[in-house]
């Protein structure tokens, strides 16, 4: 088995490989991987596995973000998002986990970070690690063959159906508005703000916009009363799944249940175009209530864990602050096993 860094002359192949496999979410896309690279100014060392035929038997996406204290590697980086090897046969998985391993116990690897899939865990092997974080993966199934709206309000809870039910009583209109860009942006940094969250910052929805189709590649969902939004929703299709990416609102406007009315149109739809699943990306076990909301919505659980090999222990004499600014939107150590955290 050779092992290869993904270069523009695989492109094609690549593409069409992880088309074929549907445990390949979003973040394995050569899109994502242009935005990635574009938004967080780092470098992609993407492996692949072929065989002597050179048809590629296997993936594993990685980002590197040198910084203060050294080479960081993550697989993969930004909000919510996961890696990991994927590959057909054992022997493409084995050599890509060795590279992996490899490239982790490196001198010049400060700490490299691998994310498993939720859809696809190696059964054998692990990533070398000496701390280990945990996420809940959240899937709904969408895929429903005939009475679509009825089959997915049937598969809700009882809180969720009524709120969706409360929202069709409203008098806002939903639609599908690829170009409202403006509110979508302006609302999710009002909505970050009123929370003490951490925004996505224009830049990103800049970049969205220049790596991917609408349509093809996203769709933006609008509540609309009086001609004005008042709630939206950006989501991401790859494969056979749709990623729940930004839900934004105006506050005045919550008791009428927009965003529940969002997504309800946004699962029939894309149930209706051959969609099975519905990604509400993973959870922390401390956010019950962000856990119960998704549950609701007949989220079913994928707990996936964070391979961490952290060899700079520098690092863990860091604020948190520090290391934020040293690798935005990198993920290095829990800020719990930091000594000032």
């Amino acid at each position: 088995m050779i092992i290869e860094n993904l270069d523009k002359s695989s492109y094609e192949a690549y593409d069409q490989f992880i088309r074929k496999h549907p445990e390949l979410l979003l973040y394995y896309s050569l899109n994502y991987k242009k935005l990635l690279e574009s938004f967080l100014t780092c470098d992609s060392e993407y492996l692949i596995a072929k065989n002597e035929k050179n048809e590629i038997q296997g993936i594993l996406p990685l980002m590197k973000k040198e910084g203060k204290y050294g080479s960081v590697y993550n697989s993969l980086p930004f909000y919510g998002s996961n890696g990991g090897v994927f590959g057909v046969n054992d022997k493409a998985i084995d050599s890509l986990l060795t590279r992996y391993n490899e490239i982790a116990s490196s001198d010049k690897t400060a700490c490299s970070v691998y994310i498993e899939n939720p859809f696809y865990k190696i059964n054998h092997g692990v990533p070398l690690y000496n701390y280990l974080d945990h996420r809940i993966g959240q899937i709904s199934p969408i895929a429903f063959n005939d009475k679509v709206e009825e089959a997915l309000m049937n598969s809700f809870h009882t809180k969720t159906r009524n709120m969706v039910r409360k929202s069709q009583k409203s008098e806002f209109k939903v639609q599908i508005n690829n170009k409202g860009w403006d509110f979508l942006i302006r609302t999710h940094h009002e909505n970050m703000e009123s929370i003490g969250g951490k925004e996505k910052p224009s830049a990103f929805f800049e970049d969205v916009k220049r790596c991917f189709q609408p349509d093809t590649d996203f769709a933006i969902y609008e509540a609309v009363l009086d001609s004005q939004p008042i709630a939206s929703m950006l989501i991401f299709k790859f494969n056979c799944c749709i990623e729940y990416f930004t839900p934004v609102i105006k506050q005045e406007f919550r008791s009428l249940q927009p965003l529940s009315s969002l997504i309800y149109n946004a699962m029939i739809d894309a149930s209706k175009a051959g969609f099975k699943y519905w990604n509400w990306g993973g959870t922390w076990s401390s956010q019950e209530g962000v856990y119960r909301f998704k549950s609701r919505w007949n989220a079913k659980d994928l707990k996936y864990t964070y391979y961490i090999r952290l060899n700079n222990k520098e690092i863990l004499n860091a604020t948190a602050a520090d290391v934020l600014e040293a690798y935005p939107y990198f993920y290095l150590v829990p800020f719990s096993e930091l000594n000032q955290g």
